[in-house]
Parts: C-alpha cells; sequence; structure tokens
C-alpha cells in the first residue's frame, strides 16, 4: 500500500510541477509533432544557405528532448545544445540523452535562454508562442546572432522577414519559418 501513495504521490508532484512552470512561463511543454518535424526536415532541405552543416546547434525551450535528439540525429557532427526552465521535462530530456548514449555532444541546460548569452550557432530551433517570439525578436534586436539561421515551428519572428517559408501536412498545415540572422 505504501508503493502505490509513493506513486500517487509522485505522479502528483510531476503534475503541480508542470502546472507550475506552465503558468509561470506562459506556455506548456508541447512536443513537436511528427508532421511539423517532416515540415521542418524539407525547410532545411529546401532553403538555400541551410544545406551547410553547423558545428552548433541550439533548441530554444527544448521540452521533452525529442526534437532536441531529432537534431542531434540529422547533424551527427554538431555539439547540440537544448535549454529548458521547467524542471520534469528538463529532467526527463536529461535521462534522454544519457540513455541515447549521445551525451558527449548533445547536452540540455536548465537555464533561461532569454537571460542567457547564447553561444555562436550556425543553427537555432524554436518552437515557443507569440510573446515568446517577441521576447527572442527584442533579444536578437539587440544583441543579434552572427551567421547563424533561426527556424521557428509555428510562430513567426517579429519585425524579421523569413528567408524561407515551409507549411506542414498536418491538421492545421502548420507553417515553419527560416531567418538568416546576421550581424
Amino acid at each position: 500500500m505504501d508503493f502505490i501513495w509513493l506513486i500517487v504521490a509522485t505522479a502528483v508532484a510531476v503534475t503541480l510541477s508542470i502546472i507550475f512552470y506552465t503558468l509561470k512561463l506562459g506556455i506548456g511543454p508541447v512536443p513537436t509533432a511528427q508532421p511539423v518535424r517532416h515540415g521542418v526536415a524539407a525547410l532545411l532541405d529546401s532553403a538555400p544557405g541551410l544545406d551547410r552543416k553547423p558545428e552548433t546547434v541550439l533548441e530554444l525551450g527544448s521540452g521533452w528532448g525529442g526534437m532536441l535528439l531529432w537534431l542531434a540525429c540529422r547533424y551527427p557532427q554538431a555539439c547540440i545544445i537544448g535549454y529548458e526552465r521547467s524542471l520534469i521535462p528538463w529532467f526527463v530530456t536529461l535521462l534522454r540523452i544519457r540513455f541515447s548514449r549521445l551525451s558527449h555532444r548533445v547536452r540540455v541546460e536548465r537555464k533561461d535562454f532569454m537571460q542567457a548569452k547564447l553561444p555562436a550557432a550556425g543553427l537555432i530551433y524554436c518552437y515557443l508562442y507569440r510573446d515568446g517570439m517577441r521576447q527572442l525578436a527584442d533579444k536578437f534586436e539587440k544583441a543579434p546572432a552572427t551567421d547563424s539561421w533561426l527556424i521557428s515551428s509555428t510562430f513567426a519572428l517579429p519585425g524579421f522577414t523569413p528567408a524561407a517559408e515551409q507549411r506542414c501536412g498536418d491538421l492545421y498545415r502548420t507553417p515553419v519559418y527560416a531567418y538568416r540572422l546576421a550581424s
């Protein structure tokens, strides 16, 4: 009986943690759907200039780590860094990295990427929300990334013109945007 209570208490704690961070951050950890990943891949394969092999790839708001590991598979030569503030998704991603045997080149940091000084990266991926994209646009206007591409799923980067756009094959025809970030 004690074991059942431990499971129930753990489930409640995990749920409350996710709810807390969802309310605090304004968005919950939502995984990127498979048709959207296909749309991202199509955009990466077709947009001029995106065919190069980046040395560093960032994911801003890596959630449960699915897209982070997908990016690691797509770019086996790159150092992959994810940023996630929500405790439980960060921990799940940490475990996924560890058990995928990619820990030598993939890591997830429990940091606010809006406050962090981002390392130079050839590719940055994000699946945020409108206010998050506005904040990100402000961050890039103040200190633009040099020689980087930003791929954004669903929401456009205000004040920036996409170099390419792809509609995904999901029910919502989700847009994916590619932005050239240069100083």
